[in-house]
């Protein structure tokens, strides 16, 4: 019998462990650091993207239903400068995700990740002769991070978010901190 209620009594606990995580739609609003990783373009000169940091800035929104749930969001990284022996050029990268996460709250205190599919878009630039017109590539998204509830709908949040690159366009991530408003 004592087996049996604490094996109840585990089941219970480990099942209304979701109970207190958040349920219902939001929006967050984050600003940070972006980075972008190496590459490349062939080009009748040879274009080097060289790794580098700047501000970037990221809108998502979302619901959630008992701490799982589905996210968009728009990030915009800072401009990203193409440049071959003796000129550079600067173009625009921003980035649009689709991810699944996950939102655990322990007290005021909150955890989450987020997979999904990434799509970076970089605009046109010219080098010299060489203009290269605007692209998109998709990768994987990932993000991760943590936060500050301050009431239940109000919390302070830091993440980081990243879209895997391919080819001839860089990896990009965002080191941020934010806010969430659950609606």
């Amino acid at each position: 019998m004592k087996k049996i209620l604490l094996s109840l009594g585990l089941m219970a606990t480990v099942l209304s462990f979701n109970a207190f995580a958040d349920t219902g739609p939001y929006v967050e609003l984050n600003l940070g650091y972006s980075a972008t990783g190496t590459s490349s373009i062939d080009k009748t000169k040879q274009l080097v993207k060289e790794q580098s940091s700047h501000f970037g800035y990221n809108l998502n929104a979302g619901v959630l239903f008992l701490g799982f749930g589905a996210e968009a969001g728009y990030t915009r990284y800072a401009d990203i400068n193409y440049h071959d022996n003796s000129t550079s050029a600067p173009a625009d990268l921003y980035g649009l995700h689709l991810a699944l996460i996950t939102d655990h709250t322990f007290g005021p205190l909150m955890l989450f990740g987020k997979l999904g599919y990434g799509q970076l878009h970089r605009g046109s630039f010219s080098v010299d002769d060489v203009k290269t017109d605007s692209t998109e590539k998709s990768g994987l998204y990932f993000g991760f991070g943590g936060g500050f509830k301050f009431t239940s709908n109000l919390a302070a949040i830091v993440q980081y978010q990243q879209i895997v690159g391919k080819g001839d366009m860089p990896d990009a991530n965002l080191t941020s901190a934010g806010i969430r408003w659950m609606i």
